[in-house]
């Protein structure tokens, strides 16, 4: 099984704080996530494909949702 991170160990990898993650997730523009019960965790690679598909040329490339 991959390694799952809560919130709290997510953000750091991806430079966000773990509040900017609950935001997103409600919003429904963050990373995917698994929910188990009430905890919500991220997959690692869920995390890299995540920030993988967000790699842009210019500032004036759109990034996906």
């Amino acid at each position: 099984m991959s390694n799952l991170h809560t919130d709290v160990t997510a953000g750091p990898m991806l430079g966000l704080s773990p509040a900017t993650l609950r935001n997103m997730r409600v919003k429904g523009d963050g990373p995917p996530f698994v929910k188990m019960g009430r905890a919500v965790r991220y997959r690692e690679e869920d995390l890299r494909d995540w920030v993988a598909a967000r790699v842009v040329g210019s500032t004036s490339q759109r990034v996906p949702a």
